[in-house]
């Protein structure tokens, strides 16, 4: 095949005719409208999805301390039935508490240290004072109340009853800071 065979060849082959239009802006227009409200639709389809999927989570997130604390309602029901002496029924309870504190701390619950330990205002809650010249200032003497902290997050507390410098009475007012009273002494004076 020679140049000009390979050129009638060539022009054999392209199309005859006008070229075929495409679509027109009204089809096009169509077209993208029907594309974007088949996209809001999926959007609201999955916004609607996801509002029952966190309605279900928030409703049911505690299934499963609820589920470990049945047995703890089981114990105390027991002690309520119990028949015998003062030990054995306490011993009931304190099974009760140690059960409790198991499910508590097993999901993430932990116990504020607190007696020994210097003062911090973002754990320990004053509930009193005493003045011992052997411990440094600030330092805990007594716990009233357990504090509580759930991974990162204080859920309570401790209310302490903490250690005070003495002064000399002309520093203070003439007064010195009262003695803390034991848990349960609430005497007025």
């Amino acid at each position: 095949m020679n140049h000009a065979e390979e050129e009638d060849t060539l022009e054999s082959e392209a199309p005859v005719g006008p070229p075929t239009p495409g679509p027109t802006p009204e089809e096009l227009a169509e077209e993208w409208r029907d594309k974007y409200l088949r996209t809001l639709a999926e959007l609201d389809n999955y916004r609607k999805r996801s509002d029952r999927e966190r309605e279900a989570a928030r409703r049911y997130a505690l299934e499963g301390l609820m589920r470990d604390l049945l047995p703890l309602l089981d114990g105390l029901e027991a002690a309520l039935g119990a028949q015998g002496d003062l030990a054995s029924i306490q011993d009931g309870i304190r099974l009760v508490l140690q059960t409790s504190l198991r499910v508590l701390t097993d999901r993430g619950l932990e116990a504020i240290p607190a007696v020994g330990q210097m003062f911090d205002p973002r754990i320990h809650e004053a509930a009193g004072v005493a003045i011992d010249a052997k411990l440094a200032p600030g330092t805990i003497i007594r716990e009233d109340r357990p504090g509580y902290r759930l991974h990162d997050r204080i859920l309570r507390p401790s209310a302490v009853h903490i250690v005070v410098a003495p002064q000399p009475k002309e520093e203070n007012g003439g007064v010195e800071p009262r003695e803390a009273a034991p848990p349960g002494d609430d005497v007025e004076e």
